[in-house]
């Protein structure tokens, strides 16, 4: 029962995490007047995008690293297991979405 609350919490915790990156990387996206007007982002531009979101993806790629290694160390829960994928999955999903629009 415990082990499903705490993947409960987890894959909460990281449904929440992909919002809030979302939301930080989507306030730093390049607006549709500015690429029609043919302003392009400046060097320092990718530098502030990665200091505003790249704490937030760190920590979940060590949240959810220790969530691996917690489903599949002895005996491995490979239900569990495919929940953590799917979150995986997620945050790609996620970057891809952030970098299609930068």
């Amino acid at each position: 029962m415990a082990r499903r609350v705490v993947a409960g919490a987890l894959a909460t915790l990281n449904l929440c995490g992909l919002a809030g990156y979302l939301w930080l990387a989507a306030h730093l996206w390049l607006r549709p007047e500015e690429v029609a007007a043919g302003i392009t982002p400046q060097s320092g531009d990718f530098l502030i995008r990665n200091l505003t979101t790249l704490p937030l993806w760190a920590f979940f790629v060590v949240l959810d690293t220790c969530w691996v290694i917690y489903e599949l160390a002895p005996p491995p829960r490979w239900r569990k297991a495919g929940l953590v994928a799917a979150m995986l999955a997620l945050w790609i999903v996620a970057l891809l979405i952030d970098s299609t629009h930068y």
